[in-house]
């Protein structure tokens, strides 16, 4: 029985001058899902993939890993739709209004006193998940960052455009990023917006959610799996 399958892309290069680029770990993770894909004998009928970097090179290093080893597997087909909702302004936009929102003037002083890593990178979680929320809620009034109607709407109409395209093509594959996951799976699933949005929280890197397409409609397999990655090599971000 055929699967959607929904994978985010590997690890970035977060903090750096090139966060769209894939982190020497993410490609490893890429290259750990393409063998694993490779011993559960997975063949794939459809690839898609979100225009950005390391959604793209996470496709790529799948494909190559099977490549190499004499499988098929398609290139994937750049869909703009599935691009990530652009966090980094959300956030700056909070931090310019922060003084209206207590708590994150809290984080945002917490994490400029700390000189523990581990430390600024889980307050630095929590003021992505509590901006983030605010967004959900339509706090932002910004012409220049994307609203939550507009993404739901483009992410969900990628969704209908793959799986009008399913047919009996086998399995489909569709590398993107967490927030876009997240928001096909609410869509499938029929979540509310926060209900979605905490799930983007949830999505490791290069994790994978399947749905089984049965004639009634996806149902959900899997969620979130990284079993095949060793604990050193889980990240969030």
């Amino acid at each position: 029985m055929s699967k959607l399958i929904l994978v985010r892309h590997g690890q970035a290069s977060a903090f750096t001058d090139d966060y769209d680029r894939l982190s020497e770990l993410g490609r490893r993770q890429g290259e750990m899902l393409g063998k694993w894909w490779m011993e559960r004998g997975l063949e794939v009928g459809l690839v898609f993939s979100g225009p950005l970097k390391r959604q793209k090179g996470t496709a790529e290093i799948v494909r190559d890993t099977f490549r190499r080893n004499g499988l098929s597997f398609p290139d994937p087909v750049i869909m703009e739709e599935l691009e990530e909702i652009d966090a980094d302004r959300i956030m700056a936009y909070f931090n310019e209004y922060r003084i209206e929102y207590p708590e994150l003037e809290r984080l945002i002083k917490a994490f400029r006193v700390s000189d523990d890593p581990e430390e600024k990178a889980r307050i630095f979680q929590e003021y992505f998940e509590q901006a983030m929320l605010l967004w959900v809620s339509g706090k932002v009034k910004s012409p220049g960052i994307e609203s939550l109607s507009h993404l739901r709407s483009r992410v969900v109409k990628a969704l209908e455009r793959i799986m009008h395209g399913a047919g009996d093509k086998g399995n489909i594959v569709v590398f993107t990023s967490a927030t876009p996951v997240s928001i096909m799976t609410g869509a499938l699933l029929e979540l509310d917006d926060r209900q979605t949005m905490e799930i983007t929280f949830r999505l490791k890197n290069c994790s994978v959610t399947e749905f089984v397409l049965k004639e009634r409609g996806p149902v959900l397999h899997s969620f979130n799996c990284t079993g095949y990655l060793r604990p050193e090599m889980l990240t969030i971000r």
